[in-house]
């Protein structure tokens, strides 16, 4: 397997649902705190390469010490995150789980049989590190494949720009969605 591939290389358009997919399994993360365009390419590029994906959601305390703008709740963001995959795919195809914390990942390297992972260019590093001590131990290693961040002309696409700019406005404890 690749040590390292991009999603150009991976195949067709992360838009088209290859019908016969090369991975079994693979591993998606994220707090997906207002789900937008650059979510839903995310995950439709793992679902386009494996027969299942593990999504994993970052959970609300985890959140809270990672992120420096308001989060949604949990719950609102995981139901974001299966609308959208239940509008896509089988739900077969797909299992939420809650990121707790940094021991998250390491259980997922080593006890799940994941053959892909996608993630974005700040994540690179990590699982390329996390592939190297799967390997250590006679596990085999993924593949990775990079998605790079969605871009609006020059600007990032991430839920903390767009609530910064004005496109979502926090009311009461939920934001309202951005429509695309």
């Amino acid at each position: 397997m690749n040590e390292y591939i991009t999603g150009a290389q991976v195949g067709p358009d992360p838009g088209c649902i290859d019908p016969a997919p090369s991975f079994r399994l693979a591993t998606v993360g994220g707090t997906f705190n207002v789900f937008h365009g650059g979510h839903a390419e995310y995950l439709a590029l793992a679902l386009a390469h494996a027969r299942r994906i593990l999504v994993w959601i970052t959970s609300d305390e985890l959140a809270a010490r990672l992120k420096t703008c308001p989060v949604r709740p949990f719950a609102i963001r995981a139901e974001s995150v299966d609308g959208y995959l239940r509008g896509t795919t089988s739900p077969v195809r797909y299992e939420i789980r809650p990121l707790e914390s940094e021991l998250d990942l390491e259980w997922l390297v080593f006890a799940e049989d994941v053959d892909l992972a996608v993630v974005e260019p700040a994540y690179l590093a990590r699982f390329k590190e996390l592939n190297l001590r799967r390997e250590r131990v006679g596990v085999a290693r993924y593949d990775v494949v990079l998605k790079e961040r969605t871009r609006l002309g020059d600007l990032e696409l991430t839920s903390t720009r767009l609530m910064l700019s004005g496109a979502i406005v926090q009311s009461s404890p939920e934001f309202a969605a951005v429509e695309w």
